[in-house]
């Protein structure tokens, strides 16, 4: 089985985005700790689900030393059980767990957002980098996550009238 699980966030890693990829590793390493070696899909009962359901729930410390968070949890379990319903698929279990089996809650995220006069403080603010400052401003501004600018291609940018960036600078330092 963890074979499986590991040949499956490899298929992650290079179908998907990174973040996700990054979700089915850490959720391997967790499994790891968890799941026998030399578990066998033979092997896998509701019992088995119940012991990687309580070793997300109450066993399993963050790199911090803390539980982890609910949607830590959620996100992993429900790798975890995709997984099984992936192997009911391919036809290595005869029994789909995954509906059989409920999920964690998943928690309400609390978001931080910048003020508008934070962001015009931003974009008037000297930096040493204004590559850095611009980057940020525009991640702000585009509601682009840095994982997704970073790997964001000329390509994919279209122009719209004049440069969005200077533009929106030129607005922000305005008001």
């Amino acid at each position: 089985f963890l074979n499986f699980f590991a040949d499956l966030a490899e298929e992650k890693r290079t179908l998907d985005s990174s973040n996700n990829y990054g979700n089915w590793y850490s959720t391997y390493q967790h499994l790891k700790k968890v799941v026998p070696k030399n578990l066998t899909f033979e092997e896998i009962d509701e019992n088995f689900i119940k012991k990687v359901r309580k070793y997300f729930e109450k066993d399993v410390i963050s790199k911090s030393e803390i539980p982890l968070s609910q949607n830590s949890k959620y996100s992993y379990f429900n790798k975890f059980k995709a997984s099984l319903r992936s192997a009911f698929d391919d036809g290595y279990l005869s029994i789909n767990y995954a509906t059989k089996t409920k999920s964690f809650e998943q928690a309400e995220s609390q978001r931080e957002y910048l003020t508008f006069d934070e962001m015009q403080s931003l974009a008037k603010s000297e930096c040493k980098y204004p590559v850095l400052r611009n980057a940020f401003l525009f991640s702000c501004l585009s509601g682009l996550r840095w994982s997704d600018i970073n790997t964001l291609l000329w390509s994919e940018v279209r122009e719209e009238g004049e440069n969005i960036l200077e533009t929106a600078k030129r607005e922000l330092q305005e008001e």
